[in-house]
């Protein structure tokens, strides 16, 4: 929703003024635009207009698709949130730029920003930048815990995960746990197929999870990050996971 022949640093003042109006002085507003900025990646690119398609189908040449993404989370940071959500910050992106995203969100949580972000097939590099993910399917908990501690869990219920047949464990977990659709006869074989085997993947996590610590100190973590649907939401280096 820019306006395709502002530049990104306009872009990022107009959400400024929105956001934070009077309460700050012209300094200061500048200084956090420039952090903020620089935080995205985007300093280099804050004189390049935005870009996209007028009225009347002229095409103005501007950012790429990763920094379009990355300034739409700048406009978000401007106002220093304590928590920020992302819905699928990732899609209809490329491999790399979606790893270049994702970079930058955990730079954000290493930062003190709480992060909570619904991803669609992370691939593996993203995948272990999470600090804790949460499987989900029909409504229902199957996971929540620390990424490398997935592929066991499940495999204790009777789902085994090989890298080979399977590929990364971030794509076979979705697989796994979807089970909306008719799967392939070699495939359902080893995977959940109805409501009932999420049901039941459902209460033996709810009677056996161990307990969740925090990453960074080994406490006891306070609460859980939860998606929606079939999705692995995850938390990229959050100290402090966020309840939903």
């Amino acid at each position: 929703m820019f306006v395709p022949t502002m530049s990104a640093l306009e872009t990022l003042r107009f959400h400024a003024r929105l956001r934070i109006g009077g309460r700050r002085s012209a300094a200061d507003v500048d200084e956090r635009m420039r952090m903020v900025l620089e935080t995205m990646g985007l300093w280099r690119s804050r004189n390049t207009q935005v870009g996209g398609t007028l009225p009347g189908g002229i095409s103005v040449r501007g950012l790429s698709g990763g920094e379009k993404r990355r300034l739409t989370i700048a406009c978000s940071l401007i106002a220093r949130p304590s928590v920020l959500f992302l819905d699928e910050p990732t899609s209809g992106l490329d491999s790399f730029a979606a790893l270049n995203i994702m970079d930058y969100v955990s730079k954000l949580a290493r930062l003190g920003h709480t992060v909570v972000a619904s991803v669609h097939q992370p691939r593996s590099a993203i995948w272990e930048m999470f600090h804790k993910v949460c499987v989900l399917s029909e409504g229902q908990l199957l996971y929540f815990g620390p990424p490398a501690q997935a592929a066991p869990w499940f495999g204790g219920l009777g789902y085994r995960h090989s890298p080979r047949r399977d590929g990364a464990v971030s794509d076979w977990l979705i697989d796994l746990v979807s089970v909306g659709f008719a799967k392939p006869p070699g495939w359902a074989a080893r995977s959940m197929t109805t409501a009932a085997d999420v049901g039941a993947a459902y209460r033996a996590f709810q009677r056996e999870r161990p307990p969740v610590t925090d990453a960074v100190g080994g406490a006891p973590a306070s609460a859980k990050s939860i998606g929606a649907g079939a999705d692995a939401a995850a938390v990229p280096g959050a100290a402090r996971p966020l309840a939903l």
